[in-house]
């Protein structure tokens, strides 16, 4: 009996491991796939690059397609791989801090991504800018980022039955003020301090919800 159950224990534990792995792998591709794209998406544009340009010396078309809907998700692996990060920040910030701020704050730490690279930054903007498809699917995919902070912001909130609109309403003003204050730096409309521009934005957005209870 106690053999058994060692047994399915290590069977148990042999399964998470190899899903973990597979996870993992499964990451690794999205991650390299995208890369790929995005730099032939700067090169050539967004609507001259198909498919097959991005797979051919990767994975087979039938493999990209198990990764990817459409071609555009490939431009938006970052927003999924940092709603964790963002999520993570959030959370970490003081209970009694006033949820628009906790929000804004871990927004912030976002930015740091275009100081490391600012060239990546811009670029980024602007293959979303000059292609609608992009920019349709740079909506949608904010939304994640909205989802997943106003998740953790509900708790903090009052409004009984409400609490959960409300807390989407705190979590898209700052995402919203996030997106603004970096199109804004990109367009050169508002300075080129970028952390100013954003703060600027998240201020504007904050006079009527920054209170937060």
């Amino acid at each position: 009996m106690a053999f058994r159950i060692m047994l399915s224990r290590k069977m148990t534990l042999s399964a998470k491991m190899s899903d973990g792995l597979r996870q993992r792998r499964r990451n690794e591709i999205r991650r390299e796939l995208s890369r790929a794209a995005i730099a032939l998406f700067v090169k050539n544009g967004f609507d001259r690059t198909t498919v097959d340009d991005i797979v051919g010396p990767l994975v087979s078309r039938r493999t990209f397609f198990r990764h990817f809907a459409t071609k555009e998700d490939l431009v938006f692996v970052w927003y999924e791989d940092l709603t964790g990060e963002l999520v993570a920040a959030c959370r970490a910030r003081p209970d009694n801090e006033a949820p628009y701020l906790s929000a804004v704050a871990a927004l912030r730490t976002l930015l740091r991504y275009y100081d490391e690279d600012p060239e990546w930054g811009k670029a980024m903007l602007s293959l979303a800018s000059e292609t609608p498809a992009l920019l349709a699917k740079s909506f949608e995919k904010r939304d994640l980022w909205t989802t997943a902070l106003a998740e953790v912001l509900a708790p903090r909130l009052g409004g009984g039955r409400k609490r959960a609109l409300f807390a989407r309403i705190v979590a898209g003003s700052a995402v919203n003020a996030f997106a603004a204050g970096v199109d804004a730096w990109f367009k050169g409309d508002a300075g080129k301090d970028l952390h100013a521009v954003v703060d600027a934005a998240f201020e504007v957005a904050g006079a009527p919800v920054s209170a937060g209870r």
